[in-house]
């Protein structure tokens, strides 16, 4: 029963210490903070108090402009509230700031509770002293204190300044941010500042903006009495930073409403970019030190123009060692885009191009800053075989150097070719047709193909004349080479292979003169082609002019002696003048004599017999033959050829069998002496038709 009466009274008297610590949170002071603004700029953002004594080890609470905190048990009795500032401040590396800041806000504090005001106390940023009363179940009793920010303002200009011979014009666009999350946009022509505008006072960051790779050489922030107020650099730097084209300064407050007598003057200073080719030669035996000629053409970015303008050429020549000779080749706003290319020099081939002293450009695309010099490759661009590359150009001088080594020779062959004939018309087969590159002359026979002798230079080009054949009348009707576009033997590891260029191998070509200017590749044969056509026989007229032609097509001219043949349609005209007309395969012979003597008619089936042969004898033929030995002499001609032509097709064909049979064997020896005597009667022939046309 005692132990009962005991445990009973262990209940009751934790009964009362339990009542007693409920007591003391159940009757707690409350406060709740409010956060308002007034002015223009209205302060934003979020802002931090911390109260003391509060109700955790952090004490420490964040309310944004225009709201409240709900009730905050913190006790009854006397606190102290402080603002520690806003979120949105520039810390010096001009970026907004972790830890809350008042740099650029006053505060005006004051408390009420259920009784009005209470714990009033003057002083930015801090209200010290607040009575919180007791609140015995209830918030009734809540103390609420009011900060209400305002926004200190400061003056500041933005002005740009360009080198001297620089080049550059046109304006420039600054972004400037500070406190409160405000920037501003400010654009500035050269050599002139912006207006004064207010920004808030601390921490300010100025960027230049447009083009990221702008050559801007020196950022400076002063004062009226000259005082460099330069904080920091964009990246907690000791300066200001140029390759990022910003700069950290502060504003202060001014002296009083509207007076700048005390702002912040910040001056970008701008020069244009460089760009310096340079060009030696290696290998060996060493290549001709030139000069050697580049072309560059340039796409500048928006914004000022260029003072290198948008295309140039320049002649260097090589130096024997690297980087070799070198040129500016002009200045140019950062940004732009340059494409480089080398003129061919036969001979020689690009080895290698460094940008900036790099043998392997692998710079991006797009300059992104932080190097001493500018220069970037745009990706892809770099072509050896094309001796061209394309560079972005960025703060200070961008050296692109060239270097040419030896290019191996390559051999040049030419070769016949018989396009589509007209219905009746050949080249006889075998035909020879000379050919002239330079001093040297080869033949070429119809359907086959000669290499000139000796090798020529690499990208060199050679001037292919096609000479005529005696007897033989033929038109050029078209003219090709193989490969089509200029080879270059490049080499990667230990293989080599042959990569085409941009250049066309068939240079020129003029198929009335007969004339092609083919370039060579390297290390290999270039095939110039000439493709010929017998042209149809349009009739020949003979004699000496004199008189009047007469007659449809063909007709007779008269003069001392005059003959027509294979005229289309031969009506004779009048002779004139005496001379004698006579009109020879007319398909229809009407003659029409005016002349002293009269016509005389061939018949047109023996002289369409003698074909070309006869054309040609006749043309030939003077006024004291007569007609039928010239006949006889044309038939004889016709027959000649038409032999000439069979025993060329018969060795034509005897070759390629040749060929295809094994050297030493009966079959070669056999078809060898079948040759021999086939050759040895077309001489007899061709010796034949070089008397009769004489």
């Amino acid at each position: 029963m005692k132990r009962g009466i005991v445990i009973l009274l262990g209940f009751v008297i934790a009964s009362v210490f339990a009542h007693a610590a409920f007591s003391a949170v159940a009757d707690p002071g409350y406060i709740e903070i409010c956060k308002t603004t007034s002015g223009t700029p209205a302060a934003t953002g979020n802002y931090s108090f911390t109260i003391d004594p509060g109700t955790d080890s952090a004490n420490t609470v964040t309310v944004a402009v225009g709201l409240c905190t709900g009730p905050i048990s913190v006790g009854a009795g006397t606190h102290t509230v402080v603002e520690n500032g806003s979120l949105l401040a520039l810390g010096p590396n001009g970026q907004v700031s972790s830890s809350p800041s008042t740099s650029y806000v006053t505060a005006t504090a004051s408390a009420s509770g259920p009784s009005g005001a209470t714990g009033t106390q003057s002083g930015p940023f801090t209200l010290s002293g607040i009575s919180v009363p007791a609140s015995p179940g209830t918030t009734l009793g809540t103390v609420r204190v009011t900060f209400n920010d305002t926004i200190n303002q400061g003056y500041m200009e933005v002005c740009k300044t360009l080198t001297a011979g620089s080049g550059l014009s046109g304006n420039w666009t600054f972004t400037v941010t500070g406190g409160n999350g405000q920037t501003a946009s400010e654009t500035v022509a050269a050599s002139s500042c912006s207006d004064p505008f207010l920004m808030p006072i601390g921490y300010v960051k100025v960027q230049e903006t447009g083009d990221m790779a702008e050559n801007v050489t020196s950022i400076t922030a002063t004062r009226q009495a000259g005082t460099v107020n330069v904080v920091d650099g964009p990246l907690a730097g000791p300066a200001a930073d140029p390759t990022t084209q910003t700069l950290v300064t502060d504003v202060v407050a001014p002296p009083s409403a509207g007076n700048t007598a005390n702002e912040t003057l910040v001056t970008f200073q701008n020069n244009s970019v460089s760009l310096k080719l340079c060009k030696w030669v290696s290998g060996s035996p060493t290549p001709s030190t030139g000069p050697y000629t580049f072309s560059w053409s340039a796409t500048g970015p928006v914004g000022p123009p260029a003072a290198g303008g948008a295309s140039g050429s320049v002649s260097i020549p090589a130096g024997t060692s690297q980087p070799g000779n070198c040129v500016v080749a002009g200045s140019f706003r950062a940004g732009t885009v340059v494409t480089i290319t080398e003129a061919v020099a036969p001979g020689t081939k690009v080895g290698y191009i460094s940008v900036n002293g790099s043998s392997s450009p692998t710079a991006p695309a797009i300059y992104t800053g932080g190097a001493p010099f500018g220069g970037a490759v745009v990706a892809g661009s770099e072509s050896l075989p094309n001796r061209t590359i394309q560079v972005v150009l960025g703060p200070g001088e961008t050296v692109v150097a060239y270097d040419d080594v030896p290019a191996l020779p390559g051999t040049l062959k030419i070769c016949k070719a018989e396009g589509t004939e007209p219905a009746g018309a050949s080249i006889p087969a075998g035909t020879l047709f000379p050919f002239t590159v330079g001093a040297t002359t080869v033949q070429v026979p119809l359907g086959g193909c000669n290499t000139v002798p000796g090798v020529f230079p690499f990208n060199s080009s050679q001037t292919v004349v096609e000479g005529t054949v005696t007897g033989i009348t033929t038109t050029v009707t078209g003219i090709a080479t193989d490969p089509s576009n200029v080879m270059v033997e490049t080499v990667t590891g230990n293989a080599s292979t042959l990569t085409s260029t941009n250049q066309l191998s068939l240079a020129s070509s003029n198929l009335a003169t007969r004339t092609a200017a083919v370039l060579i590749s390297e290390n290999s044969t270039t095939t110039v082609t000439f493709t010929n056509i017998d042209p149809p026989d349009t009739g020949i007229t003979g004699g000496t002019p004199g008189g009047t032609t007469g007659g449809t097509t063909g007709g007779t001219t008269g003069g001392t002696t005059g003959t027509t043949v294979l005229s289309t349609t031969g009506n004779s005209g009048g002779g004139g003048g005496g001379g004698s007309s006579t009109t020879v395969d007319s398909s229809t012979n009407n003659n029409s004599n005016n002349s002293s003597t009269s016509s005389n008619s061939t018949p047109a089936a023996s002289v369409a017999a003698a074909g070309t042969g006869l054309a040609a004898a006749i043309s030939t033929s003077t006024s004291t033959k007569s007609t039928s030995a010239q006949l006889a002499k044309a038939l004889k001609l016709s027959k000649l050829r038409k032999e000439l032509k069979a025993l060329k097709t018969s060795a034509s064909k005897l070759n390629l069998k040749l060929h295809k049979t094994a050297k030493h064997s009966q079959q070669h020896k056999k078809l060898a002496g079948q040759i021999t005597n086939l050759k040895a009667r077309e001489a007899k022939i061709s010796g034949e038709i070089a008397l009769l046309v004489k």
